[in-house]
Parts: C-alpha cells; structure tokens; sequence
C-alpha cells in the first residue's frame, strides 16, 4: 500500500472519531437540558440506528424516566427501540435486570410492543423477570399484557391473541412460567397462577418445551423445599394450582419417557415423590405407577436403589445432622406409601377378574366336589410361570392375591389336607402366584407350624421336582427364592416364626437357602439368632455354609452379635464354638459381642447374677477369642464393663464384673474411655445394682469410698441426700422431744414425777425415746458437717454414720410407740404388777377428775 492511501484511511478515521465526539457531546446536552425545549432539533440521523446508545442504556439501568421524554417531543422512536449488542435486549430487559420498576412503567406506557421483544436466547423482558423472581415486575408486565395485548397480538389464524406474551417461548422452548420454576423460583411461579386468567393458566401447565416437559416435570426436577423457612407452603400452593386444573400432567412423559414421579426419584426429591405419590392414592387413577420410560424403569425400580443408598446411610452415619434424619423419615415413608400404592394397584387390577364366589366357598371349605371333572393337560412355561388356559378357572385369586392354596392354608385345618394335594397334582402352577404382599403358599407355609402346611410342603417338594423333570429345557423359576413385599424368602420367614420344620425341608431342597440374603442384608442365620435354639438346625445350616457366620446385616451386624443383641446366649455359645473367629468381628460402632450382649430372653432363667455367672458366664470365658473380648474398646472408648454400666445392663455388669475381680490384673477398673472415666467413675455417676458395688467394694473398700458411700450413695449426689436426711432427722427429733415431755399417765401432782415411773415398759418408753432424740439429732449435725465439707471420702463416711444413726432412731422411735401406748392402756402388765401406792394414787387422781368435771 502506497503513502496516499495510508494517508487517506488515516483521514477517515479521524472524521469517524469527530462524528462520534460530536455525537457524544449532541446526546449528552440533550439529556441534560430541560423537558420544554420546542425550538430545540431532533437528533442527527447518524446516531439512530439498530444499535442502542450508551446514553439510553444508562438511562434503562439507572431508572432514569427523564430521557422518555424525548420519545413524545421529537418521535425519535427508533432511538429507543434500539438492542445492545451482541445480548439484544432492550430497555426493558435492562430495566427488569436492574429492578426498574417505574422506568419499566413508563417505557411500557410509550413503546408498549417492547415487552414482545427477545434477545439472543429468545427471552421476553417477562422471561428475565422470572429468572430473577422479581414478583412485582412479573405483576406489571402481565398487567400489561392483559391491557394491550389484545389489540396488538395475534394468533396464526389472524385472530387476537392475549396469551401471547405469557406463553412466549425461548430458544429452549420454555415459558416464562418454566423458566421461574427451572430456576426454582416458587413464589414467582406462584405469581403467575394469582396474576393470570384461568385460560392462560391452564395453556401454561399444559405447554412443554423442548424436552417435552410439562412445568408439573420442572417443579419435581428442580424445586426443593426448605423445611425450616416457608417454602413448603408455597411448593404446596404450586402444587394444588397444578393438580386442580390439571391432575392429568402426573401421568406425563418427557422426551425420556419419564414422568413427573420418575424425575422427583431420579433427583432424589423425596418430599416431591411423596406428594405425587399421595396424590396419586388419592385419584381414582393411577396410571404413572404402570408406566415405564424409555430405559424400561418404572417408579418402582427407580426406588430400589434410593432405598438401599439410604439404608446405607443410615447404617454409616449415626450421628446425622436434622436436615439428613428428616430425608431419611421422608425416604422411609415414600417407600411405605409406594408399596401401599403398588399393593392397591395389584388389588384393583385383581378386582377386575376376582375369584368366582364357588371356587372360593370350595376352597374355604375344603370341598374336594369343586375338582371333578377337570382334566389335565401339559402346560408351557413363559416367564418362569407354567400357563394353563383351559385351566385359568382355577388360577384366579382374591382381591388381596389368594389363590386357592393361599385360602386353605390360611384355614390350618386339619381337613384340608387332601385339598391341598388334590390342587398340587391338578395345578402345580399354583405355587408360583403370589399375593398382594408378595407371598406365595410357600411363604405361607414357612410361617404356620400346623399339619396342612407341613403336608403342602411335603408334596410341594415333589411336586416341583416333577415339574422340573417335564420341562428341563425351560427355565423355572425356583419358588422358594421368592421374595415377599418385606424381602423375605420362605427360609427367612419359617426362622422368624421358629417353623423348625419348614426351615429343615427347605433346606433339604436347596442346601444353599441357608445363604440366602433379604433386603435387609439378614441370611437365615441372622434370623435364627433371634428364635430359640435347634441343635438340628444349627448344624444343618453351619454344615453347608460356615461362611455366613461372617456376614453382615444392613446394621451391620453379624449372626453373633445379632443373637448377642438379642439376648440369645445358648446361640451365641454355639456360634463361638463352631466358628471362634467371628467374636473379633465388630459392629459399626466398633462394639463386640460382649458390648451388645443381654442376659435375657428365654435362654436366660430366673436366677441371680452369682447363680448366671456360675451356669453361663464361666463356660462363656473359658473359650479365648470371647474372653479377649474384655478389655476391647468401642468408639467412645468403652470396655464391655464400661458400656453395661453407661447403658443400664445390670445382669452383664454384674457378671463382667465377677470376671474382672476373678483376674489379678483387673484391667476394666483402671481402663479409662475417651471422657476420661474409669469404671469407679461409672459407679458415681450412673444407677448400678448393689451387688457390683459389693463386689467391689470388698476388694477395694477404700478407692469405693471416692465413688459411692456404703448405702450406694453417687458422689453428685452427696448434698441432695444430707439434705433429705437433716430433713427427716428433723422430724423424729421434734416427734420424740415431745413425747419426752408428755408422757404416758401424766406426772404427779405432788411430787412431779411421772404417774408411771414404776413400771418397766415405761422405763423401756423413755429410754427407747432418749435414743431417737440423740440419734436424731447427731444425724442433724452431721448432715450438716457433710453439706459444709468438699471432701468426698469424709462426707461418705459421715453420710454412712448418718443412715446407721437415722436407722437407730427409727428402731428406737417404733419402740417408744409400742411401749408407749401398751404403757398407756394397760391396767396391768405381765411384767410389773402395780403396786397399792400407785392404785391409791390413781384412785385419787380419777377423784379429782370427776370433781373437775
């Protein structure tokens, strides 16, 4: 490029840069002149364009209505129809950004077709507005809408449109309605159902975007409420608008196949997924239970892996802040209330094709009549189900999923017996149905000890293996690993009911049942630990699987410090007989089987702790791996003795106890946890039965004298009861001072002695109240000694000489009444005969009281 040409873009530049100072300065003068200029021009040409201004962009974020004026004096309206760039918003858009609420008014009022504008990404100055929440901007704009846009707006068949602006789509395809809802503001959302008509309303709930999501999908997604503030109520207002208009939106799929329930599960916004589902047993129509989306998942398998990631939450974090409790309540009722919504919509679909009312009178009633005449036919299986049609009259069930099977187990009679086989070789099928609550006959049986259900096992198991054999290249299913609506599987409900004779068949036809894992994460093993013990049993279950000795529950427990926890001693000497390793094995907080263990239950006979300790607790430390067990420490830094006395355990204090006191070491008493107590700490603070305190103390009378005084006084304690004792004290004192001074009889009036000095018991009388006087009254200085000292061991043994003295002067003050009173009514005694002096005196004083009289 030459120099002339250099020279000339130069040139060109700088009038560019002059137009535009001059520009600057045209623009600033008229906004800083006053409203009434009429002579005043209107601005050049060359600074109206497409692009605003950085004078109105000014004037938009900082409210400043003066410059609106302009717009009525020189109708300069492109001026102020101008976007930014690249954004292209408008004023309005500034405005609603920057909570301009009167500019926004104004600008409204002169350019109204401003708030139909969109910027790069399709939003409407009413879209921001829902972005940010800002509640009384969304109420003008939609003012607005309703006051101008009927004049102005139109459908695609030319006719006037006023839900325009309302239902005004971004590049996404949301509303402004979702936009408030996706970027969870509630109460603007909120705002939207008040400000707008029933008409618009209800075309704003039922608009999807581009997701196919309806804004019911939205709020289960996106919003979340805040137990602790007032969000609930709003949620719960949001909600109701939607349901009442349209309750349809539940059922709802997004371009996933998910509805509304699906997503509130799959965001884990348990308090969302319970209202839907309350709502959903609420309608007559459940339809969103039965759907399933583009994966396949229905509500139900969607909630299986929350439900176990809660569970082990629960399991790893005990000590759970409040807002993590209440989801784990929220969670716990959602899967209750999804099974009562699954259990109704199973009873319904049963409803629907019911049993006849003569198959189910036959099959109460055991009537073998109702079989005649049927003929069998070989079956196919699909679905590890094998399908009879012309059979199909027999198969039907109950409202509640009884088959016939079902109904006569459910009887126990002993007639129905020679039903149940009938049903069995005609419609071995039966086996597989279940009902509402997941049981299948076998369930049913595993829970009934009685004649009918242990016949139906014995021909159940024949019957399958028949069924086997006909059809070997089908895949059956095996009904004893059925599980209930609980997770249960036959094995784990005959252990729960102690159906020894269930568990033994089960275990007969599959020796690996005694493996098998509910949901809880319990083998049978673990439920075994609960019931009461079966040598037969045991060994059957340890024979093919010693491993599941190791297991753990969804606690975290194993079958040994299950049956621990359970009070199970018989169970838990066998388990660390046939497997002693287990007994290292601890639960989450870190506790043995000696921390959680419970002398108690039916293992467990009336007899004192010596008695206990002697029968049980000497052949339970005579094993190693439980007697090492002593001295381990839990989380908290608790030896099993430690935690006996903190948690109340007074049978497995005392017997631990003995132990540690059989040991030279004594380690549990010198063992301190991490608050830095000892076990002697324990004793002062915590209620123990008196035998651990005598055990110890005649081994260690003096340390026990700076935890408990002889009577099993705390040291916390100590001036509460010198109290109670100066109190009572006081009482017997004031009650035997008296009686000194009115004495049976009365004194002489002569000589002032007491009219009945002579006899014996009266000697008895005022020696027995001279003794509860003093007693009582070196209790009181004494408890006054102890509640003004700040030595423990003192005031122990002044509050033991205290309870010894209070003890004397009640044994003195019951002695005093009798006396007393036999003194007092006696006309004579065995002891003293009354001599004729003292019947001459009495002679006289009776004299003298009838002369008074």
């Amino acid at each position: 490029m030459d120099m002339e040409a250099i020279i000339k873009e130069r040139v060109q530049r700088e009038k560019e840069k002059e137009t535009d100072r001059e520009r600057e300065r045209y623009t600033s003068a008229a906004m800083e002149a006053e409203l009434k200029l009429n002579n005043m021009q209107p601005p050049p040409p060359e600074i109206r364009g497409s692009i605003m201004h950085w004078s109105l962009l000014q004037a938009a974020m900082n409210g400043d209505t003066s410059i609106l004026a302009y717009a009525n004096n020189f109708c300069i309206n492109d001026y102020f129809l101008s976007k930014t760039s690249p954004e292209q918003e408008n004023i309005i858009h500034i405005a609603v950004k920057s909570r301009q609420l009167r500019f926004i008014k104004e600008a409204l009022d002169i350019f109204p077709t401003l708030i139909h504008d969109q910027d790069m990404d399709g939003n409407t100055p009413l879209h921001v507005a829902a972005c940010q929440g800002e509640n009384n901007i969304i109420s003008l704009l939609i003012s607005h809408l309703r006051n101008h846009n009927c004049s102005t707006a139109t459908n695609n068949n030319g006719e006037a449109d006023d839900c325009r602006g309302v239902l005004a789509m971004n590049v996404q395809g949301n509303t402004p309605f979702h936009v408030a809802i996706k970027n969870r503001k509630v109460e603007a959302a909120v705002v939207f159902c008040r400000e707008c008509t029933k008409d618009h309303i209800e075309r704003l709930f039922y608009t999807t975007n581009h997701d196919a999501r309806t804004p019911l999908h939205l709020v289960a997604l996106h919003c979340y409420a805040n137990d602790f503030l007032d969000d609930w109520d709003k949620m719960m207002t949001l909600y109701n608008a939607i349901f009442m208009c349209a309750d349809d939106l539940r059922g709802a799929q997004d371009i996933d196949g998910n509805t509304p329930l699906h997503l509130a599960i799959q965001s884990r916004n348990f308090r969302a997924a319970k209202l839907l589902v309350q709502r959903c047993l609420e309608s007559e129509k459940r339809h969103e239970m039965s759907v399933k989306n583009n994966k396949g998942h229905s509500v139900f398998d969607l909630l299986v892996p929350e439900m176990l990631m809660t569970d082990m939450l629960s399991i790893r974090n005990t000590n759970v802040g409040s807002v993590e409790a209440h989801t784990l309540d929220v969670v716990k009722n959602l899967k209750e209330m999804m099974m009562r919504t699954k259990r109704v919509a199973k009873e319904q679909a049963l409803v629907e094709r019911k049993m006849d009312d003569i198959l189910y009178k036959a099959a109460v009633t055991m009537d073998l009549k109702v079989f005649h005449g049927v003929g069998r036919r070989d079956g196919d299986i699909e679905g590890a189900t094998i399908i009879r049609p012309d059979n199909a009259y027999f198969l039907a069930q109950t409202a509640n999923g009884s088959n016939i099977i079902h109904i006569a187990l459910q009887q126990g009679k002993r007639e129905g017996v020679r039903f149940i086989e009938e049903a069995l070789d005609r419609f071995p099928s039966l086996i597989f149905q279940a009902d509402s609550y997941g049981d299948t006959p076998i369930h049913l049986a595993a829970k009934s000890d009685n004649p009918v259900s242990q016949a139906f096992l014995k021909r159940f198991s024949r019957v399958y293996i028949q069924i086997r054999e006909q059809h070997k290249q089908g895949v059956l299913a095996q009904p004893w690993k059925a599980k209930n609506s609980k997770g249960n599987m036959p094995i784990h409900e005959a252990l729960r009911t102690n159906n020894v004779y269930a568990a033994l068949v089960l275990l007969k036809i599959d020796s690996d049942a005694a493996s098998f894992v509910n949901n809880l994460g319990e083998t049978p093993l673990h439920n075994f630990g609960t019931v009461d013990m079966d040598d037969q049993l045991f060994e059957t279950m340890m024979t093919h699987h010693i491993s599941v000795a190791y297991a753990r529950d969804k606690d975290g427990l194993t079958p040994l410090l299950r049956a621990a926890k359970s009070g199970r001693f018989r169970i838990v000497r066998a388990l660390l007989e046939r497997c002693p390793q287990s007994a290292y094995i601890r639960d989450p907080e870190d506790k043995t089987f000696l921390h959680l263990l419970r002398f108690e239950g039916g293992d467990v006979d009336e007899h004192s702790a010596d008695q206990l300790f002697k029968q049980m607790g000497k052949n339970l430390f005579k094993i190693p791996e439980a007697d090492a067990q002593r001295l381990v420490l839990d989380h908290e830094g608790n030896t099993p003795l430690h935690y006996a006395i903190k948690s109340g355990n007074s049978i497995a204090a005392e017997i631990f106890t003995r132990r540690c006191l059989q040991t030279e070491e004594q380690s549990e008493l010198i063992l301190l946890n991490n608050d830095g107590e000892t076990v002697l700490n324990l004793l002062a603070s915590h209620e123990v039965p008196n035998e651990v305190l005598e055990l110890i103390r005649k081994r260690h009378r003096n340390v026990m004298y700076s935890a408990r005084s002889t009577y099993g006084v705390r040291r916390a304690n100590i001036k509460d009861s010198a109290g109670s004792l100066s109190i009572i004290a006081g009482l017997l004192a004031t009650i035997t001072f008296a009686a000194a001074f009115q004495v049976p009889g009365g004194f002489d009036g002569d000589s002032g002695s007491p009219v009945l000095l002579q006899r014996v018991a009266f000697q008895v009388f005022m020696v027995s109240d001279a003794i509860a006087v003093c007693s009582s009254m070196l209790v009181l200085f004494s408890s006054l000694w102890v509640m003004g000292s700040n030595k423990s061991y003192d005031s122990f043994i002044l509050l033991d000489i205290c309870f010894f003295l209070l003890q004397a002067s009640f044994y003195a003050t019951l002695v005093a009444f009798m006396t007393g009173v036999y003194v007092a009514t006696a006309s004579k005694t065995l002891c003293c005969p009354m001599s004729s002096k003292g019947v001459e005196m009495e002679l006289a004083a009776a004299q003298t009281y009838r002369h008074v009289m």
